[in-house]
């Protein structure tokens, strides 16, 4: 027996109390009376051993106890009720999936083949949400993330990478035409080398490389997230260096075009990640292995048949 988890009707009560902050309010939404929502909070703080409200004549006021223990437990119960009505909806076989994701690799490479997903998946629904800073605690409404990085995620975190591992040289298309197009990488240095900020030696790596050199390989200007580079190559302002996986749009529009094909492989790629208490989840191992696959047919494409 688990001696200080409280009753599911407790916690309830609280949430509801704190939410709103009024019993009153709290009983009609639980639909029961003001005295046992009441009740049900002293039991909890009796078996806390702290007050979660100052009682005033007017209304209720968190006290700092309880303004912590209501945003621990609020993400929680709505976690609960989530898999409870996904049990019923699906039992068991599927159900949805909150996931962060780059909004470049969102736009570019995963909606537009989210139908193949869905027709590989009906069962899976799948959400898109806003993609959490690097430093930002791992937020219990989400259920994985696709993060571009090296594979050096926090402790707590099971990682698969994805792709995006190889990097093209990018350009205007117009930069390939005429008596000063770009020829070698040797013809970089009249070009402006646009900088990722996440990669700041990544020029640097991507000339040793190919064999050449560049008197200064870390200047230009910076650019996060990558649309923003791939949008910047388009209006003119210079050549970067992104994953290959992310500019077809750019590509079949002729934005932009890629100026040289000189392997190179990035320290860094999109990865999968997701809490350790997740491993084995259904949905987020037909997630991963839809997009293992489809990373790999789309590799394969890029190659000419030999």
């Amino acid at each position: 027996m688990r001696k200080y988890i409280p009753t599911l009707q407790q916690l309830q009560a609280f949430e509801s109390s704190a939410r709103q902050l009024s019993f009153t309010k709290a009983g009609k939404e639980l639909h029961v009376t003001q005295s046992a929502v009441s009740h049900h909070v002293a039991k909890l703080e009796a078996l806390l051993g702290l007050k979660l409200f100052d009682r005033g004549s007017q209304r209720l006021v968190l006290t700092e106890a309880g303004r912590v223990y209501f945003e621990r437990i609020e993400p929680l119960l709505s976690q609960l009720e989530v898999a409870t009505v996904e049990l019923l909806t699906h039992g068991g076989q599927g159900g949805s999936l909150s996931v962060a994701c780059p909004t470049t690799f969102g736009v570019n490479w995963l909606i537009p083949r989210l139908p193949h997903f869905s027709e590989s998946n009906h069962n899976v629904s799948l959400t898109l949400v806003r993609y959490p800073k690097l430093d930002d605690a791992w937020a219990p409404s989400l259920d994985a993330a696709i993060r571009f990085g090296e594979d050096d995620w926090p402790a707590g975190l099971l990682s698969h990478y994805l792709m995006g591992k190889e990097m093209v040289v990018i350009c205007h298309p117009g930069a390939l035409r005429g008596k000063e197009r770009l020829r070698s990488p040797r013809d970089l240095e009249r070009f402006t080398l646009l900088q990722h900020e996440g990669d700041p030696q990544g020029w640097e790596r991507w000339f040793e490389r190919a064999g050449a050199s560049h008197p200064a390989p870390r200047t230009g200007p910076r650019f996060d997230p990558f649309s923003m580079l791939i949008k910047a190559t388009a209006a003119r302002l210079g050549v970067a260096l992104v994953p290959r996986c992310i500019i077809e749009p750019e590509l079949k529009a002729k934005q932009v075009a890629i100026a040289f094909e000189v392997p190179f492989e990035s320290t860094q790629g999109y990865f999968l990640i997701y809490p350790e208490r997740r491993k084995g989840s259904p949905t987020i191992d037909a997630l991963r292995l839809w997009m293992q696959q489809m990373a790999v047919a789309q590799a394969r494409d890029w190659r000419p048949p030999a």
